[in-house]
């Protein structure tokens, strides 16, 4: 078995100032071994993963005390911290975390920036204004624009509107 434990910031907030807790990190996990299939699986990685329900408990889930919680997986894995960053485990409050990944409100995130809008052609985030660590210089506003005409890619480009060009796979 391999054993990891996640220290909370004590500072760490959503982007509406409510303080994010311990069972706030849990109920992603707990998502994801409830709503498999996407590209990351370990339901039968971590100890005690295939459960039915947010009720149900993961012998491989422990909460030590408010500001810890306990991850033991099976046998060790070298891209489980490297997973605990995918989107699937984004940590939002209880009542979203609750939902498939689809049916979430992005709003309300602990991450650096917020989904302020999903339009058809392009996602709009801000800045949270709570997250525990300094923005800098970072940008307050970031879109994402999706483009197939690849004419209009290199017209925005030239006139300074995209910053950069994702090729893709």
């Amino acid at each position: 078995q391999k054993v990891f434990q996640l220290h909370l910031n004590e500072n760490a907030r959503f982007s509406n100032g409510i303080k994010v807790t311990v069972k706030d990190v849990e109920l992603p996990l707990k998502r994801h071994l409830i709503y498999p299939g996407t590209h990351i699986e370990f339901r039968d990685k971590l100890v005690g993963g295939r459960i039915q329900t947010f009720g149900d408990q993961v012998q491989g889930l422990k909460i030590i005390n408010d500001q810890e919680i306990e991850i033991t997986l099976n046998y060790p894995d070298q891209n489980f911290l490297y997973w605990l960053a995918f989107p699937e485990l984004i940590i939002v409050p209880s009542e979203e975390a609750m939902k498939p990944i689809g049916k979430m409100n992005f709003k309300i995130t602990s991450g650096p920036y917020f989904l302020e809008s999903n339009e058809p052609d392009h996602l709009t985030f801000h800045q949270n204004p709570h997250f525990y660590f300094s923005h800098g210089n970072a940008s307050k506003c970031i879109q994402i624009f999706g483009y197939e005409d690849p004419e209009k890619v290199v017209k925005n480009l030239a006139a300074g509107s995209l910053d950069f060009i994702d090729y893709g796979a």
